[in-house]
């Protein structure tokens, strides 16, 4: 008997159908910026925002009227969503470039914009036209989590693949009946945020343009400033609104509308919430010693600067609020840190993400635990109540070391170079975790071969690597191909 064929590749028609979907959306949030540049008389710019918008029309249209498989298969859903990505920022270099940017930095500053990193290779943006301002925050918005939510709502059906392309949550996905309704309520719950935010910065003194700006930076954990000073040039009182809202992006978004059901997948997202608020407290106690016995600030300055770098970099925001590169080694280290967990899975932040390390954690207690136990014995491995399988908790695992390993290879490359090694890798891991803070490496001079390493460490860090590794995959491509399920 001959053996049957379990792995099948993608299916090329079903890849080109829902990218063309994929698309049509991308072009309706790219007549948004053309909006904008009309608005402000920038022509030269909108047309070319028009041009990009009715090519990815005109490539969705073709592209979704192709006849396919109902279903979609895992592999093809992470293959879609690594090529929409890299797709939209290859796309929208274009525009920006009308700003006298090169290429290569162009699509620096927009793979930054669209994983959430934030940072900038051009020494001043204050200058820039707003439609270019405008376009790093909105797009920002949409790539952290928006994008893909809508994608979600509008396009792919529910089941295992939709469930990938929200990030490969499986767990996450988990604690809903649908990936369409869960998609919507995410997207109510991230909008419904952005309005706050807003109306907060509107009402403590930004006018309404930077209020708008500030709002999406914050929420999306993007962390981009329409001027250079970041935060630096904002009230005290609009430092705290607005690192309340990055708090708020760090959270699960599902907890906003699960806390009125009560069941146990809302149990699930509090124990990341209250996870992120205890590592948030450890790390400022941390921070604010190693600043009390190395510096000759007051206390009072130190535990506001310490509560700023801490929730900075734990919710991977990377609002510029002082300069990093003067930070001693300890805090430089507390923040690497940091900046490698990141946020809750579910939320806007980047990071390997809380879940997996409490995960991990139970793991480690479950394996102490067999130590006192008979050989036989059998253990019910839960989280939050819900039941912990084997693949579930593999993959934490697996994340973790692919985490590491992309860190190590991006150090190695910067060390070659001949940068300082503790400010190397506070700068990689600030790229792969999407947090978006620079020690002052990230600059207009870089070798164009290093920003496109950080280009990588951005969009492998935001998709969270596995995805990378689906796409690589020889059998993802080659092979007998299944047209039903």
């Amino acid at each position: 008997m001959g053996t049957i064929n379990l792995t099948y590749p993608v299916r090329f028609r079903v890849i080109a159908k829902y990218f063309g979907q994929l698309c049509i959306i991308l072009s309706a949030l790219t007549l948004v910026t053309f909006t904008v540049a009309l608005i402000f008389s920038e022509y030269l710019t909108a047309l070319r925002y028009a041009i990009v918008s009715g090519f990815c029309l005109g490539i969705g249209i073709y592209f979704s009227k192709l006849k396919t498989p109902y279903n979609l298969q895992p592999n093809e859903g992470m293959a879609l969503v690594v090529l929409i990505f890299v797709f939209t920022s290859l796309i929208m270099t274009y525009p920006i470039m009308n700003s006298k940017i090169g290429f290569v930095d162009a699509f620096f500053e927009i793979t930054s914009a669209i994983s959430a990193t934030g940072l900038s290779m051009l020494n001043t943006v204050e200058h820039l036209p707003s439609s270019f301002i405008f376009d790093r925050a909105w797009i920002g918005w949409y790539g952290s989590l928006g994008f893909v939510t809508l994608a979600l709502a509008l396009v792919m059906q529910p089941g295992l693949a939709s469930r990938i392309l929200g990030g490969n949550e499986k767990k996450e996905d988990d604690l809903v009946g649908g990936t369409q309704a869960h998609a919507r309520n995410l997207m109510k719950a991230y909008c419904a945020l952005t309005c706050i935010v807003i109306l907060g910065n509107y009402i403590l003194g930004l006018n309404l343009y930077d209020a708008l700006l500030y709002g999406l930076a914050a929420i999306s954990t993007s962390g981009y400033s329409p001027t250079d000073s970041g935060l630096g040039g904002l009230s005290c009182q609009l430092q705290v609104w607005l690192c309340t809202a990055c708090l708020a992006g760090a959270i699960p978004l599902s907890i906003y509308y699960r806390w009125k059901q009560k069941n146990r997948y809302f149990n699930a997202d509090l124990r990341q919430m209250q996870a992120l608020f205890i590592i948030c407290l450890l790390f400022f106690i941390s921070i604010a010693l190693c600043m009390y016995f190395n510096s000759n600030l007051n206390l009072s300055h130190i535990m506001y600067e310490a509560s700023l770098l801490i929730i900075q970099t734990q919710t991977t925001t990377g609002f510029d609020t002082i300069s990093y590169g003067n930070l001693d080694a300890p805090v430089k280290l507390l923040l690497i840190i940091s900046m490698l967990l990141g946020g809750s899975v579910g939320s806007t932040a980047g990071g390997i993400k809380i879940l997996r390390l409490l995960i991990v954690m139970k793991i480690f207690s479950v394996l102490l635990q067999r130590m006192s136990m008979p050989r036989h014995a059998v253990i019910q491995q839960k989280f939050a109540g819900l039941p912990l399988d084997s693949e579930s908790a593999l993959a934490p695992l697996l994340l973790f070391l692919l985490y590491v390993l992309t860190v190590l290879l991006s150090w190695f490359i910067f060390i070659i170079y001949g940068y300082d090694p503790l400010d190397s890798l506070f700068e990689v891991v600030g790229y792969i975790s999407s947090a978006g803070i620079t020690v002052g490496i990230t600059n207009a001079s870089l070798p164009a071969f290093l920003k496109l390493v950080f280009c990588v460490d951005m969009l492998v860090g935001r998709l969270e690597i596995f995805a990378w590794l689906v796409l690589l995959y020889p059998s993802t491509w080659f092979g007998v191909k299944m047209e039903r399920i």
